[in-house]
């Protein structure tokens, strides 16, 4: 099974719904969102057109300021998976892997070895690189405005493979 990763949408609702569609007809069942979501409720709606097909994992960013509402709207919704900070582990098929949006606590994490791999976003820059055999990854920005590509990354846990894709 595959996995999606988002990050940086920065209230780019356009991309988010292009990425989602793309996600879903991939037959992808959990997106992870790594920061900087922006608007609560908004995002809440468009989450929720596709909580049918897909769970979402979500950990907090530096523009996410309404942290309070984000944390009322997932415990609302049990397919939509708000972590309590900035980081988070969390298991996919009995592997460790870990979840922030900051780029220092990602290779912090990742040269601990505790996990598989590791992502964040935060740069808009998309990459992947191995760090003593872990992973290291940023999915890179769905707003598209720092980079001018709108991406996000798509991670096969099975080859510990990351690849980008771009809309």
């Amino acid at each position: 099974m595959k996995y999606a990763f988002l990050s940086d949408s920065h209230d780019n609702y356009e991309n988010l719904i292009k990425a989602l569609d793309k996600i879903k007809e991939l037959g992808i069942k959990t997106v992870f969102h790594l920061g900087d979501i922006c608007a609560p409720t908004v995002y809440f709606d468009i989450f929720k057109n596709y909580t049918d097909e897909m769970d979402f994992v979500l950990v907090f960013g530096n523009n996410d300021g309404e942290k309070v509402v984000w944390t009322k709207i997932s415990m609302e919704d049990p397919k939509i998976d708000m972590a309590a900070g900035d980081f988070r582990e969390y298991e996919i098929e009995g592997t460790k892997i870990f979840l922030t949006h900051y780029p220092q606590i990602a290779e912090i994490a990742a040269l601990s070895k505790k996990y598989k791999a590791t992502f964040h976003g935060h740069t808009h820059l998309a990459y992947s690189k191995k760090l003593d055999g872990v992973l290291l990854a940023n999915p890179g920005e769905i707003a598209g405005t720092k980079t001018g590509k709108a991406s996000f990354g798509i991670w096969d846990p099975d080859n510990n493979s990351f690849d980008i894709s771009y809309l």
